[in-house]
């Protein structure tokens, strides 16, 4: 019995983490269309990839993603109402 309650866990763990999409920010996503290799995750400039804060807010996000901030300075006021955001920095992770 245990282990069946194991394997259900595991597996609905894992399909919650596969649900949530990444989006990464950073200064080098300037050529939409693009393929960005960060921290070994492929992004697309202007899919999920995005030079500024404001630009990643202009966009439809889903809840409980993950947004990675490459190193850089940004200055720039953006507003995020969608659920369970994670932001993690260069050293976060």
């Amino acid at each position: 019995m245990k282990r069946v309650i194991l394997t259900i866990l595991v597996a609905i763990s894992f399909a919650t983490y596969t649900n949530a999409a990444q989006y990464l920010i950073s200064p080098e996503a300037t050529t939409a269309g693009s393929t960005i290799t960060h921290k070994g995750n492929d992004f697309i400039v202007g899919t999920n990839a995005f030079s500024t804060f404001t630009a990643l807010a202009d966009i439809t996000l889903e809840e409980n993603s993950t947004v990675y901030v490459a190193p850089g300075t940004y200055s720039t006021d953006a507003t995020f109402t969608t659920t369970g955001l994670t932001f993690l920095g260069n050293n976060a992770y």
